[in-house]
Parts: structure tokens; sequence; C-alpha cells
């Protein structure tokens, strides 16, 4: 959803990595485990643009953000 987002508003560069391990606001830690499915791994998402670019999409992050 952030993706496509971000590739509607034509940003300059995304890209989206894939951690292993890490924690949010609730400080629960979610691991990547061979033997658990989960769909709460932690991610990075950068975003390369101008600065305009960015503080335009800012509030459209904070209308998709649920947690963190």
């Amino acid at each position: 959803m952030v993706l496509e987002l971000l590739r509607e508003q034509r940003v300059a560069l995304t890209t989206v990595l894939k951690s292993v391990a890490g924690f949010g606001v609730h400080s629960l830690m979610h691991r990547d485990q061979l033997l658990r499915l989960t769909t709460e791994l932690p991610q990075v998402i950068e975003v390369i643009d101008k600065e305009e670019m960015i503080q335009k999409i800012i509030p459209r992050f904070d209308e998709l953000m649920q947690a963190g």
C-alpha cells in the first residue's frame, strides 16, 4: 500500500528492505523464523526526493499508519 502510494505520487526513488528482527511502539519483538509465518516482520522504507515532495506525502503516511 505504501509502495503503491509512493509510485502514484511519482517519488524519485523508493526502496523497501525486509528485516530479520525488530520491535515497534509496543516493544514486542518480531523475528523472521523459518517455522513461523507472520505478516508483522519489520520493514524499512527509504524514500528519496526533493524536500517539497517529501513534505507533500507525509500527511498521506499519517493516514496509512495504524501503529508505530
